[in-house]
């Protein structure tokens, strides 16, 4: 199969992926998202989590008027709406795009596999098909590894409106709340086709429901409820959303969901290319010395994830600005006079713009942000994370295939002087 995905082959080119040709437009403005459902399940009603009266949804009959005849939902299941409108994002508030992420191309592969269902629905109703389960991926990696980041950007390009879950989303301390509270999630999400739903921090939903764990019951209903909702998303395949998981554990996992989320991807670490694919596209538009060698930097920053990336290059340009700052006679710190006169010390008002010259981020401000940045302690997540990927890991789909026990280092390999 082809890959509509494609990256830029040097890091003087960008360093990163080029949007995927799927060929659908990107509105300028949202399209309207679609939260009614005649659906609602009017049985015996349940106490609403909020302090405050919850809304109850109004019916309208086809000429446009309000019909108090039909029947109105317990005012528990209304107020899922208004919690959900807070899960839902439309493409158009989306900032996320392929330009912002760097990723294998094994894993645009995946990618592509995804958005099929998406770009031609028709080639699902009929073979295999049209018998298989929605498509469904779990997505497990060290934190800061841009998992939640790739979905966006994937969001973005193929124009589907995201639902966005966490534990707190969807668990509630009344019987039977959160199983309602699902089935509303995949309501809604069929209504708003195409849609992607983003379930982040998956262990703490789909935790293992052994004994060993002692699962509550209202964990164990509310993972049943998912596992029966994510079975019958086959019912319609021309409007099933794509689930969409990520777990920085996913050894802690359910079997019952890590058989239906049955293509598992890993995002590891970085390595030294992608370290410096990473860095050309934080940099991009960021002025730069002439002694900055972004290859060199890559080379020194072992163990850095993309977050950690980021926040390196973010520290190295303010220490420019400041430095920058301090050329101009712009006063920077409140400091600068005795502790007996600190009260009464102000900072330089603000210069006109056209009075201001641009910083210029050089190797001694990264050096200065290395010793602030430094990574993560994630050895031992990460070597339980590349054993399930040799037990479970989809493979195919990565650019590791069987991931060697490789020793995380966490040391320094410190920029040196010239």
């Amino acid at each position: 199969m082809s890959s509509d995905f494609s990256r830029a082959s040097s890091p003087t080119e960008g360093g990163r992926l080029e949007p995927p040709g799927t060929g659908l437009p990107i509105d300028a403005s949202p399209k309207p998202l679609n939260l009614d459902d005649d659906d609602h399940d009017t049985s015996s009603p349940v106490p609403s989590e909020t302090p405050e009266p919850a809304k109850s949804a109004i019916f309208h009959d086809e000429a446009g008027r309000e019909n108090d005849s039909r029947p109105r939902p317990s005012p528990a299941i209304s107020s899922f709406d208004a919690d959900l409108r807070d899960c839902i994002v439309s493409p158009a508030e989306i900032t996320a795009t392929f330009d912002d992420v760097y990723v294998n191309q094994s894993t645009v592969e995946a990618l592509d596999f995804l958005a099929m269902s998406f770009l031609n629905p028709h080639a699902f109703t009929f073979g295999v098909l049209s018998r298989a389960r929605a498509p469904g991926v779990l997505l497990y990696g060290p934190p800061g590894t841009g998992k939640s980041l790739l979905i966006k950007a994937l969001a973005k390009q193929t124009h589907a409106t995201m639902i966005t879950l966490t534990d707190a989303d969807v668990r509630s301390k009344y019987v039977g709340v959160g199983e309602q509270k699902i089935k509303r999630i995949f309501v809604n999400a069929r209504r708003n086709y195409p849609c992607i739903i983003f379930i982040d921090e998956a262990d703490s939903i789909f935790g293992s429901r052994t004994a060993d764990k002692t699962p509550t019951s209202s964990h164990i209903c509310d993972l049943n409820q998912f596992l029966v909702e994510i079975d019958g998303i086959k019912a319609d395949r021309t409007r099933s959303p794509m689930i969409v998981a990520a777990t920085n554990r996913p050894f802690a996992m359910d079997e019952g969901i890590l058989r239906r989320l049955g293509m598992r991807i890993m995002v590891d670490l970085p390595t030294i290319e992608a370290r410096e694919r990473i860095l050309s596209i934080h940099l991009r538009d960021e002025p730069l010395s002439d002694d900055v060698n972004l290859t060199e930097l890559a080379q020194a920053t072992p163990d850095y994830t993309g977050s950690d990336l980021s926040d390196l290059v973010t520290a190295a340009a303010r220490y420019a600005e400041r430095d920058n700052m301090g050329r101009m006679g712009i006063k920077t710190s409140f400091w600068e006079t005795t502790p007996i006169s600190t009260a009464s010390s102000t900072l330089t008002p603000p210069l006109p713009s056209d009075s201001i010259s641009r910083r210029l981020t050089s190797r001694k401000h990264f050096l200065r942000a290395k010793d602030e940045i430094r990574p993560a302690p994630i050895t031992e997540t990460v070597a339980k994370i590349r054993e399930f990927h040799n037990a479970h890991g989809s493979t195919g789909y990565t650019g590791y295939s069987r991931v060697k026990k490789v020793e995380i280092t966490n040391k320094m390999n410190p920029l040196k002087d010239v």
